[in-house]
């Protein structure tokens, strides 16, 4: 009694403070009795029952409020009474409604009130469903991909390149015209005749003039021409090589979701066979003949399962996210393949898939066609000190008036011999350096493609090999589990047999699922290094 009269105190001066003591004080008394109390509160709260109604006089406004919407942040000193785990104190007997009850339980966090507003508020609505092929998804990433945008801007500014050195052989002309005011002082021209002032006035003067030249014979202009041409063929190779690169990596994309979803397929299917396997744990325990030893290894393998599950989702949502980038679409999608994971076909010969790769890969042509630009550019550079011959024209029509004006014209043939320049030495050497770069970068390319080629065979092989044992250890592991179930229910087993069936069942699907997704990763890979992997892309054979 001593206790509700500082509650009755507390309620004068406080009237939130006294709200939540009412709580605490309740679930106290509710916790002290026995578990048949529990369903007995009204009686047992009889007993202080004066203590308890001459309270609510003091908060006759409060509760409904507090019942109506959650507290404002002011109302959280005293966590410690009100503990969220705790289902006794989260539903109150004085509150009926279980709605309004739920915020009472959270009474010391404030963002509950404005929650329902941030989550009932879509920015989107949910966009449509992306079906896709390999095809499909490597056309998209190519119409839509930055590294093959980059590549064809490349390739565009070697052909500006092409047009800018053209221009070096082709004639160049000019035309002015002019109307100016002169005077003339004789003096200056060390010129002085009787009779004539020195100083001429003022006079007009029209003058139209025309300018042409045009290079006849320049071996240096011809051999960067030529140059910048194998530079537009080296470009478009970049492009090609470019266009392998997205192809394959989305390939490898595409591969990912698709074990994704096998994943989901095979571990749902793992969770129908343990929901069964602790089913039957449970009538056998309920029969007398299980022990609760095996109702727990039951519900542990069911719970491993939909874990497994839920890490499956989430691999498959972030592989989703991920294919949906490369390929421009909405990442928001759903996606669906068309294409299952299968195994691949078989893998050629070495000496035939490097025969290919040499044939076919895009990388090999471009600096076999930048080494060719290289060694004009070296030819070119030599060729400046080979003589020119150019042909001028100048024409010229001028008069004081424009019904005066007179023709005039001068065409010249020039040739031109270097004696001495010293630039040309200079821009020698450095064409001779880029060559030998350039050589340089072509054997390490060869030698890191047939690399790429032998591991790829090497990959897809021992992929393959796995499939194949994966695919016999899936059928061992199932039989075992059958003859464990068999073996429990006749009584001769035990239940850690069938937990280690089980065990061995679920890892064998899961080696097959990793199996066939390395194989057909290790496949595309092999078609990125033989260069065949340009048959997936659409409009190419």
């Amino acid at each position: 009694m001593k206790r509700w009269s500082r509650l009755e105190f507390e309620v004068k001066t406080s009237t939130l403070t006294a709200f939540f003591s009412t709580i605490a004080v309740a679930a106290t008394v509710a916790l002290a009795q026995t578990p048949p109390a529990t369903s007995t509160a009204p009686p047992s709260t009889s007993t202080p029952a004066p203590p308890t109604t001459t309270a609510p006089p003091s908060t006759t406004a409060l509760p409904p409020q507090a019942s109506q919407i959650p507290p404002t942040p002011p109302a959280a000193p005293q966590p410690q009474n009100a503990p969220p785990p705790a289902s006794p104190l989260g539903v109150p007997p004085p509150q009926t409604p279980p709605p309004p009850v739920t915020p009472l339980g959270v009474a010391e966090q404030p963002p509950a009130g404005p929650m329902p507003h941030v989550t009932s508020a879509a920015p989107t609505p949910p966009p449509g469903t992306v079906r896709l092929t390999i095809a499909d998804a490597i056309r998209l990433a190519l119409s839509e991909g930055t590294q093959a945008r980059l590549a064809r801007s490349a390739e565009a500014r070697a052909r500006l390149n092409e047009r800018l050195a053209l221009s070096g052989l082709l004639p160049r002309a000019d035309a002015n015209v002019m109307r100016y005011n002169q005077s003339l002082n004789l003096a200056t021209f060390g010129l002085t005749l009787p009779g004539v002032p020195i100083i001429v006035p003022p006079f007009n003067v029209t003058d139209a003039q025309l300018v042409a030249s045009m290079e006849l014979f320049n071996l240096a202009s011809l051999r960067r021409y030529q140059a910048s041409r194998a530079g537009v063929s080296g470009s478009r190779y970049q492009v090609q090589g470019a266009e392998n690169d997205v192809a394959a990596a989305v390939a490898r994309l595409y591969v990912m979701v698709a074990r994704a979803d096998a994943q989901i397929a095979s571990r749902e299917a793992d969770m129908k066979l343990f929901q069964r396997l602790a089913s039957v744990a449970q009538d056998e325990f309920r029969a007398g003949t299980g022990t609760r030893l095996d109702v727990a290894q039951a519900n542990v393998q069911l719970t491993r399962a939909r874990q497994a599950l839920l890490s499956a989702h989430n691999d498959r949502d972030n592989a989703r996210v991920a294919l949906l980038n490369a390929i421009g679409a909405n990442e928001g999608s759903t996606l669906v393949l068309a294409d299952p994971l299968t195994t691949p076909p078989a893998v050629p010969p070495a000496d035939v898939a490097l025969a290919a790769a040499a044939a076919q890969r895009p990388e090999l042509k471009g600096l076999a066609e930048a080494e060719r630009a290289a060694q004009l550019g070296v030819e070119a550079a030599r060729a400046g000190y080979v003589p020119t011959v150019g042909l001028d024209l100048s024409g010229d029509m001028s008069g004081n008036r424009t019904q005066d004006l007179r023709w005039t014209r001068r065409i010249a043939a020039m040739a031109s011999v270097p004696l001495f320049h010293g630039e040309i030495a200079a821009n020698l050497g450095l064409a001779k350096v880029q060559l030998e770069d350039i050589r340089t970068q072509r054997a390490g390319a060869q030698r890191d493609i047939e690399q790429e080629v032998r591991n790829s065979l090497s990959t897809v092989d021992n992929a393959t090999a796995r499939v194949a044992v994966a695919e016999e250890n899936v059928t061992v592991a199932e039989e075992a589990l059958t003859i464990a179930e068999d073996r429990r229910r006749s009584g001769y087993g035990s239940s850690v047999e069938v937990d280690r069936a089980e065990d061995a069942y679920r890892q064998a699907h899961e080696d097959l699922i990793a199996a066939r997704a390395d194989a057909a990763m290790a496949w595309y890979s092999l078609q990125h290094a033989t260069g065949n992997i340009r048959s997936l892309i659409p409009g190419n054979p």
